[in-house]
């Protein structure tokens, strides 16, 4: 089967590549069970890609630059003075580093900065925290022994 389908796309001067971009942006109805399969499958049809030893390194290249990207994006868009998080380290009031304003910056980033949150989250050991789960960080301070010193924390 795979044999006829492929010489079917040589036919038609088709790549597997613009059949599926064809499908995608297809508005024909008889189009749309195969544009929901494919929906539907687009993990699964980048692990694969992921798991083969020839198509590996483009996946994860591509991967990497998506998600920096993506990250870049969401931080350029959380410094933009409209969503208030803009303050000098040396001259944050104390309202700034209390709970309120910590409530307010964490409701802020779930809310602009998805995707970096997960990534901050993942990368400080909470691999499993979703961008629908809270993220209160109440409970979550350090021991008085787990705490480091950071030194001094800011700038001019």
């Amino acid at each position: 089967r795979i044999s006829e389908i492929l010489q079917v796309l040589q036919v038609n001067n088709l790549t597997i590549l613009t059949f599926l971009e064809g499908v995608l942006s297809s508005r024909e109805h008889e189009h749309s069970a195969a544009q929901e399969d494919i929906i539907r499958d687009t993990e699964f049809m980048c692990e694969s890609l992921y798991q083969h030893p020839k198509t590996r390194p483009y996946v994860l290249s591509w991967a990497m630059v998506t998600v920096r990207t993506q990250l870049c994006n969401e931080i350029k868009e959380l410094t933009h003075e409209r969503h208030g998080l803009c303050f000098r380290a040396t001259s944050a009031t104390s309202e700034q580093l209390e709970a309120t304003f910590m409530n307010f910056i964490s409701e802020k980033v779930k809310s602009v900065a998805p995707n970096m949150l997960t990534m901050m989250m993942a990368l400080l050991g909470k691999k499993n925290l979703t961008v629908d789960e809270d993220c209160d960080m109440e409970g979550e301070q350090p021991d008085e022994e787990e705490e480091m010193d950071l030194g001094e924390f800011g700038g001019d």
